[in-house]
């Protein structure tokens, strides 16, 4: 039986990992003293952090962990996961090549002008919206200092004949 310190050196994780996996039921210890609740693991078990510790370096979830480890390594299941794992990855990639692009130009700017832009712009999305659109043409009429609508071209709420 191995302490957790020793385990942990040999496995090159943290005693905080072990716990964490012990409570997520990942790698439960072989043996946990009923006294003082020190945590052993067997050796065998190395295999097992191992898998954990590769799985988490691709980048999966806990949960993805534990579903791989409890039904087994089917190699058509690992990659369709793996797969999956690719496309998210290229997602993030995607976006940290943006948000390089966005330092590279704030940094030209910066060493350019030499000072850092008052102004911000910031692109946001937005949920799509529907618009309408009416034109009208406003018979010519002598300037008044207060220029009024007459009744019969002010706008109206469009009816569904009218769209296209």
């Amino acid at each position: 039986m191995l302490s957790i310190g020793a385990f942990a050196q040999i496995g090159q994780v943290t005693h905080r990992m072990l716990r964490h996996w012990d409570t997520a039921g990942l790698l439960v210890p072989a043996h946990v003293d009923e006294f003082n609740g020190y945590r052993s693991y067997d050796p065998s078990q190395l295999e097992r952090l191992h898998r954990i510790v590769a799985l988490r370096q691709l980048g999966f979830g806990l949960d993805d962990i534990s579903a791989i480890l409890e039904r087994g390594v089917d190699a058509e299941r690992i990659a369709s996961l793996l797969r999956i794992r690719r496309a998210e990855v290229e997602q993030e990639h995607r976006i940290a090549a943006e948000r390089l692009v966005d330092v590279e130009r704030r940094l030209h700017l910066i060493e350019r002008e030499k000072h850092m832009s008052r102004i911000e712009i910031v692109e946001k999305p937005l949920p799509a919206v529907r618009l309408a659109a009416v034109r009208t043409v406003v018979p010519d009429q002598r300037p008044s200092p207060v220029w009024s609508v007459p009744p019969s071209t002010r706008w109206r709420r469009p009816s569904a004949a009218n769209i296209p």
